[in-house]
């Protein structure tokens, strides 16, 4: 038998940032829907960030090199 404690409202790191985050995501899709290369719904979702305030580096921006295969 499972006892039942009272319930406690865990806090999780950086719950607002990805509620931000997945909600530019869901904004994308009902905006634009599915059917679109990947670099289409990649710029949407740039731009829903940036309108959310969210810093962020894009692939072309980073400094780190690639892993040689």
């Amino acid at each position: 038998m499972i006892c039942m404690m009272k319930e406690e409202k865990a806090v999780l790191p950086y719950f607002e940032l990805i509620r931000t985050i997945l909600g530019c995501c869901f904004e994308v899709m009902k905006e634009i829907g599915p059917g679109f290369q990947e670099r289409i719904h990649k710029n949407a979702l740039l731009i829903a960030m940036k309108q959310n305030v969210l810093e962020f580096k894009t692939e072309e921006q980073s400094t780190e090199k690639p892993i040689p295969f």
